[in-house]
């Protein structure tokens, strides 16, 4: 399918969902880069909001869409936050930006260090959970492709029912013509 037609198909463009998604969840250009991982940057998503770029591929749309927290379905239908999911974000998480706060972890040798021992979790996954993750996305890939081309499938038959129906309109007026 060509871009203009899904131009004519959803009325928004796909970075402004991106934009109004990552201004919801109070990121910057920088911080969805750095979570979409290599090889996003930040000037490739700079580019898709100010839609230079109108379809980016499969995977780099699933990266964008689980780094912004949201199903990858938002970006395919160009849903934007609505005011529930702002409400949402500012009732239920802390801003996004700040840092994971750390775990106190008790000293079972000294009472009074209890308060300064912390953990920090890790950003960075480990390979298995990098290898779940990049079957997910394989997954969600795949099922996407199944479904364009279910759409593509059925646009067809639509275009062929269009067609005939025009036919057959045709039909009709070279008949009503002839008896008059």
């Amino acid at each position: 399918m060509t871009d203009q037609r899904k131009d004519l198909i959803f009325q928004t463009p796909l970075g402004d969902v991106i934009k109004a998604w990552r201004e919801v969840r109070e990121i910057t250009v920088t911080e969805l880069a750095a979570r979409a991982g290599e090889p996003i940057s930040k000037g490739y998503i700079s580019e898709v909001e100010n839609n230079k770029i109108r379809t980016p591929n499969d995977n780099y749309l699933i990266r964008i869409a689980t780094a912004l927290d949201i199903p990858v379905e938002y970006l395919v239908m160009r849903r934007l936050p609505d005011e529930t999911d702002k409400q949402r974000e500012s009732e239920g998480k802390q801003p996004t930006r700040t840092l994971p706060q750390p775990k106190v972890q008790p000293s079972a040798t000294d009472e009074d260090k209890r308060e300064s021992a912390f953990t920090f979790t890790s950003p960075l996954h480990s390979r298995r959970q990098k290898d779940d993750q990049d079957e997910k996305l394989r997954q969600t890939s795949t099922q996407i492709e199944k479904q364009v081309d279910n759409e593509e499938e059925e646009l067809q038959e639509i275009l062929a029912q269009i067609e005939e129906l025009r036919n057959r309109v045709k039909k009709l007026i070279r008949q009503k013509g002839r008896y008059r």
